[in-house]
């Protein structure tokens, strides 16, 4: 067998394996920026993981959605609602009521992301 990948491959996940830094980084700029407020309870960023989202807990979810798209900022419900009866799964009941996913991604600007902060602050 051989266990070499081809240099193709390793070129993508060279490029893949920046884009997580840069997702790391934005989930730290959000922290820094979001942690003080006592409205919202953010994810633990101390932790290593990948930050495919950065969601935060929201007392009104549709309401902050909406306000955030009203400022140019889109922000989606962390999860989608497939449950048939929300008794059966009470925690995922919970999060699709309560957890907003921010837009996070490789190469966002600082601009974008202080966009983003300002627009959740002014929902909370």
């Amino acid at each position: 067998m051989n266990f070499k990948i081809a240099e193709i491959s390793a070129a993508i996940g060279q490029v893949q394996t920046c884009m997580m830094s840069q997702h790391t980084l934005v989930a730290q700029f959000y922290d820094e920026r979001l942690k003080p407020c006592n409205q919202l309870q953010t994810p633990d960023v101390t932790k290593p993981r990948i930050w495919h989202s950065y969601c935060v807990v929201v007392k009104d979810l549709q309401k902050s959605r909406s306000e955030m798209g009203e400022r140019g900022v889109v922000a989606n419900a962390a999860l989608t609602d497939w449950r048939t009866t929300p008794a059966e799964t009470p925690f995922a009941d919970w999060a699709y009521k309560n957890l907003l996913s921010l837009p996070i991604f490789p190469r966002m600007s600082t601009a974008e992301s202080k966009a983003v902060i300002e627009a959740l602050l002014t929902t909370v």
